[in-house]
Protein backbone atom coordinates (compact mmCIF):
# COMPACT_ATOMS: atom_id res chain seq x y z
CA UNK A 1 0.00 0.00 0.00
CA UNK A 2 2.86 2.63 0.84
CA UNK A 3 5.01 1.71 -2.64
CA UNK A 4 1.13 2.63 -4.33
CA UNK A 5 0.82 5.75 -2.42
CA UNK A 6 4.65 7.27 -3.36
CA UNK A 7 4.91 6.05 -7.20
CA UNK A 8 2.70 9.65 -8.24
CA UNK A 9 4.76 11.13 -6.19
CA UNK A 10 7.99 9.83 -8.23
CA UNK A 11 6.55 10.49 -11.36
CA UNK A 12 5.83 14.07 -11.07
CA UNK A 13 9.20 14.43 -9.48
CA UNK A 14 10.79 13.37 -12.92
CA UNK A 15 8.47 15.28 -15.01
CA UNK A 16 8.98 18.50 -13.31
CA UNK A 17 13.08 18.10 -13.41
CA UNK A 18 12.98 17.23 -16.98
CA UNK A 19 10.98 20.42 -17.90
CA UNK A 20 13.10 22.51 -15.41
CA UNK A 21 16.59 21.09 -17.62
CA UNK A 22 17.67 18.95 -14.97
CA UNK A 23 17.39 15.54 -16.25
CA UNK A 24 18.35 15.31 -20.11
CA UNK A 25 16.64 13.37 -22.34
CA UNK A 26 18.29 10.42 -24.16
CA UNK A 27 19.69 11.80 -27.25
CA UNK A 28 19.75 8.31 -29.40
CA UNK A 29 17.46 9.25 -31.34
CA UNK A 30 18.05 13.06 -31.93
CA UNK A 31 21.53 12.14 -33.02
CA UNK A 32 19.73 10.05 -35.99
CA UNK A 33 17.75 12.82 -37.21
CA UNK A 34 20.67 15.38 -37.42
CA UNK A 35 21.24 16.51 -40.55
CA UNK A 36 23.35 14.78 -42.60
CA UNK A 37 25.23 18.24 -43.74
CA UNK A 38 25.83 18.67 -39.91
CA UNK A 39 27.30 15.14 -39.72
CA UNK A 40 29.26 15.64 -42.51
CA UNK A 41 30.03 19.06 -43.50
CA UNK A 42 32.86 18.20 -45.58
CA UNK A 43 31.09 16.72 -48.36
CA UNK A 44 29.14 19.53 -48.49
CA UNK A 45 31.72 21.81 -48.76
CA UNK A 46 33.04 19.65 -51.68
CA UNK A 47 29.77 20.49 -53.26
CA UNK A 48 30.41 23.80 -52.97
CA UNK A 49 33.96 24.01 -54.46
CA UNK A 50 33.11 22.99 -57.49
CA UNK A 51 32.49 25.67 -59.96
CA UNK A 52 29.78 25.39 -62.32
CA UNK A 53 31.00 25.80 -65.97
CA UNK A 54 28.59 25.79 -68.92
CA UNK A 55 29.84 24.75 -72.00
CA UNK A 56 30.45 27.28 -74.36
CA UNK A 57 32.58 29.11 -71.44
CA UNK A 58 34.65 26.09 -70.55
CA UNK A 59 38.44 27.33 -71.58
CA UNK A 60 39.89 23.54 -71.67
CA UNK A 61 37.29 22.19 -74.05
CA UNK A 62 37.19 25.19 -76.48
CA UNK A 63 41.34 25.07 -76.16
CA UNK A 64 41.18 21.05 -76.81
CA UNK A 65 38.59 20.91 -79.71
CA UNK A 66 40.51 24.22 -81.51
CA UNK A 67 44.40 21.83 -80.88
CA UNK A 68 42.51 18.68 -82.47
CA UNK A 69 41.41 21.07 -85.46
CA UNK A 70 44.51 22.36 -86.30
CA UNK A 71 46.24 18.86 -85.70
CA UNK A 72 44.24 17.25 -88.45
CA UNK A 73 44.76 20.43 -90.53
CA UNK A 74 48.23 20.36 -90.56
CA UNK A 75 48.46 16.50 -90.49
CA UNK A 76 45.51 16.12 -93.57
CA UNK A 77 47.69 18.63 -95.39
CA UNK A 78 51.23 17.15 -94.94
CA UNK A 79 49.80 13.49 -96.21
CA UNK A 80 48.26 14.86 -99.14
CA UNK A 81 50.66 17.35 -100.67
CA UNK A 82 53.85 15.13 -100.07
CA UNK A 83 53.38 12.82 -102.73
CA UNK A 84 53.11 16.05 -105.49
CA UNK A 85 55.54 18.25 -103.61
CA UNK A 86 57.70 15.13 -103.66
CA UNK A 87 57.59 14.75 -107.45
CA UNK A 88 58.54 18.00 -108.43
CA UNK A 89 61.31 19.51 -106.34
CA UNK A 90 62.74 16.13 -106.03
CA UNK A 91 61.58 14.06 -108.99
CA UNK A 92 60.33 10.89 -106.07
CA UNK A 93 57.73 8.16 -108.19
CA UNK A 94 55.03 7.32 -106.73
CA UNK A 95 57.04 4.29 -104.97
CA UNK A 96 59.51 6.44 -103.20
CA UNK A 97 56.58 8.04 -101.76
CA UNK A 98 54.51 5.70 -100.63
CA UNK A 99 57.84 4.54 -98.54
CA UNK A 100 58.01 7.51 -97.46
CA UNK A 101 55.41 7.72 -96.14
CA UNK A 102 54.63 3.87 -95.00
CA UNK A 103 57.86 4.89 -92.96
CA UNK A 104 56.29 7.50 -91.32
CA UNK A 105 53.01 5.33 -90.65
CA UNK A 106 55.46 2.71 -88.67
CA UNK A 107 56.30 5.74 -86.06
CA UNK A 108 52.86 6.29 -84.68
CA UNK A 109 53.13 3.32 -81.73
CA UNK A 110 56.18 4.49 -81.20
CA UNK A 111 55.03 8.25 -80.30
CA UNK A 112 52.26 6.87 -78.61
CA UNK A 113 54.44 4.57 -76.24
CA UNK A 114 56.85 7.65 -75.62
CA UNK A 115 54.20 10.06 -75.21
CA UNK A 116 52.08 7.47 -72.61
CA UNK A 117 55.77 7.33 -70.51
CA UNK A 118 56.21 10.99 -70.73
CA UNK A 119 52.78 11.80 -69.69
CA UNK A 120 53.70 10.39 -65.68
CA UNK A 121 55.75 13.01 -65.47
CA UNK A 122 53.93 15.91 -67.09
CA UNK A 123 50.63 17.50 -67.05
CA UNK A 124 48.47 17.79 -70.30
CA UNK A 125 48.89 21.29 -70.44
CA UNK A 126 52.33 21.57 -70.36
CA UNK A 127 52.90 18.30 -73.20
CA UNK A 128 50.36 20.12 -75.54
CA UNK A 129 52.66 23.49 -75.25
CA UNK A 130 55.74 21.70 -75.86
CA UNK A 131 54.05 19.54 -78.59
CA UNK A 132 52.52 23.11 -80.54
CA UNK A 133 56.28 24.78 -80.59
CA UNK A 134 57.57 21.33 -82.11
CA UNK A 135 54.89 21.29 -84.66
CA UNK A 136 55.53 24.87 -85.52
CA UNK A 137 59.14 23.77 -85.65
CA UNK A 138 58.56 21.30 -88.51
CA UNK A 139 56.21 23.53 -90.15
CA UNK A 140 58.68 26.58 -90.61
CA UNK A 141 61.38 23.91 -91.76
CA UNK A 142 58.87 22.53 -94.47
CA UNK A 143 58.37 26.08 -96.27
CA UNK A 144 60.44 27.07 -98.95
CA UNK A 145 62.33 29.98 -98.64
CA UNK A 146 63.72 30.09 -102.14
CA UNK A 147 62.77 31.54 -105.48
CA UNK A 148 59.70 29.47 -106.89
CA UNK A 149 61.43 26.50 -109.03
CA UNK A 150 64.69 26.87 -107.62
CA UNK A 151 66.30 23.99 -105.85
CA UNK A 152 64.49 22.78 -102.32
CA UNK A 153 66.57 20.76 -99.64
CA UNK A 154 65.82 16.85 -99.96
CA UNK A 155 67.07 16.54 -96.39
CA UNK A 156 64.97 19.34 -94.79
CA UNK A 157 61.70 18.49 -96.57
CA UNK A 158 62.37 14.81 -95.11
CA UNK A 159 63.33 15.63 -91.80
CA UNK A 160 60.72 18.41 -91.23
CA UNK A 161 58.23 15.97 -92.35
CA UNK A 162 58.57 13.85 -89.60
CA UNK A 163 58.51 16.22 -87.42
CA UNK A 164 55.48 17.32 -88.78
CA UNK A 165 54.04 13.96 -88.97
CA UNK A 166 55.40 12.80 -84.96
CA UNK A 167 53.79 15.64 -83.48
CA UNK A 168 50.43 15.77 -85.11
CA UNK A 169 50.17 12.19 -83.51
CA UNK A 170 51.61 12.73 -80.22
CA UNK A 171 49.85 15.81 -79.24
CA UNK A 172 46.39 13.63 -79.72
CA UNK A 173 46.74 12.01 -76.42
CA UNK A 174 47.34 14.87 -74.41
CA UNK A 175 44.75 16.93 -75.94
CA UNK A 176 42.42 13.54 -75.78
CA UNK A 177 43.16 13.51 -72.09
CA UNK A 178 42.23 17.43 -70.94
CA UNK A 179 39.10 16.95 -73.04
CA UNK A 180 38.28 14.09 -71.19
CA UNK A 181 38.69 15.53 -67.61
CA UNK A 182 37.37 19.01 -68.03
CA UNK A 183 34.79 17.64 -70.02
CA UNK A 184 31.51 18.83 -68.08
CA UNK A 185 29.19 16.09 -66.30
CA UNK A 186 25.84 17.04 -68.40
CA UNK A 187 28.43 16.75 -71.64
CA UNK A 188 30.30 13.60 -69.93
CA UNK A 189 27.44 10.64 -71.52
CA UNK A 190 25.02 10.47 -73.67
CA UNK A 191 25.48 11.81 -77.41
CA UNK A 192 26.85 14.66 -77.04
CA UNK A 193 30.32 13.48 -75.34
CA UNK A 194 33.83 13.71 -75.54
CA UNK A 195 34.16 11.08 -78.33
CA UNK A 196 31.77 12.73 -80.37
CA UNK A 197 32.97 15.74 -80.13
CA UNK A 198 36.45 14.82 -80.80
CA UNK A 199 35.58 12.77 -83.93
CA UNK A 200 33.85 15.73 -84.97
CA UNK A 201 36.50 18.09 -84.73
CA UNK A 202 39.49 15.74 -86.84
CA UNK A 203 36.52 15.85 -89.08
CA UNK A 204 36.40 19.12 -89.78
CA UNK A 205 39.52 19.50 -89.41
CA UNK A 206 40.57 17.07 -92.62
CA UNK A 207 37.67 18.65 -94.45
CA UNK A 208 39.53 22.24 -93.67
CA UNK A 209 43.13 20.58 -94.58
CA UNK A 210 42.11 19.41 -98.18
CA UNK A 211 39.94 22.57 -99.29
CA UNK A 212 43.01 24.43 -98.38
CA UNK A 213 45.24 22.43 -100.23
CA UNK A 214 42.92 22.69 -102.86
CA UNK A 215 42.79 25.98 -103.16
CA UNK A 216 46.52 26.24 -102.85
CA UNK A 217 47.23 24.45 -106.13
CA UNK A 218 44.86 26.70 -108.11
CA UNK A 219 47.99 29.23 -107.36
CA UNK A 220 50.15 26.45 -109.26
CA UNK A 221 52.24 23.39 -107.96
CA UNK A 222 55.22 25.50 -106.78
CA UNK A 223 53.37 27.82 -104.63
CA UNK A 224 51.48 25.01 -102.77
CA UNK A 225 53.88 24.73 -99.78
CA UNK A 226 53.89 28.05 -98.92
CA UNK A 227 50.43 28.70 -99.65
CA UNK A 228 49.53 26.22 -97.67
CA UNK A 229 51.35 26.16 -94.30
CA UNK A 230 52.32 29.56 -94.19
CA UNK A 231 48.73 30.15 -92.74
CA UNK A 232 48.85 26.99 -90.77
CA UNK A 233 52.11 28.47 -88.65
CA UNK A 234 49.93 31.59 -88.02
CA UNK A 235 47.10 29.52 -86.56
CA UNK A 236 49.86 27.44 -84.53
CA UNK A 237 51.39 30.90 -83.01
CA UNK A 238 47.93 31.98 -81.92
CA UNK A 239 47.56 28.78 -80.42
CA UNK A 240 50.52 28.70 -78.61
CA UNK A 241 49.01 32.17 -77.31
CA UNK A 242 45.88 31.43 -76.10
CA UNK A 243 47.46 28.39 -74.49
CA UNK A 244 49.70 30.26 -72.45
CA UNK A 245 47.28 33.15 -71.64
CA UNK A 246 44.78 30.30 -70.08
CA UNK A 247 47.43 28.02 -68.89
CA UNK A 248 45.74 28.20 -65.61
CA UNK A 249 43.00 26.88 -66.51
CA UNK A 250 44.01 24.22 -68.51
CA UNK A 251 44.06 21.74 -65.56
CA UNK A 252 41.11 18.74 -64.46
CA UNK A 253 38.33 20.19 -61.52
CA UNK A 254 40.25 18.15 -58.89
CA UNK A 255 43.44 19.60 -58.98
CA UNK A 256 41.71 22.99 -58.94
CA UNK A 257 40.16 21.40 -55.21
CA UNK A 258 43.60 20.35 -54.14
CA UNK A 259 45.23 23.84 -54.72
CA UNK A 260 42.41 25.34 -52.85
CA UNK A 261 42.86 22.82 -49.90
Amino acid sequence: MHRIMIEPDRAKRHIKSIVNGKVKPEHSNERSILPECQANPISVDIQNIVPKQSSCCNVPVLLSLLVLILMKIVLESFTSCTPMVSRYYFGWESQSSGVYLALLASLVLPVNVFVANVSRRYDDREMILVTLVVMLVGVLGFLVYSEPGVSYSESRFIASGFIIFCSCNAIEAPTMGLLSKTIPKSMASGILNAGLLATEAGAIGRVIGDFYLSASAFKGIERVVNLTFEPMALMIVLTVLGATLTYRQLQPRYEDEEDED
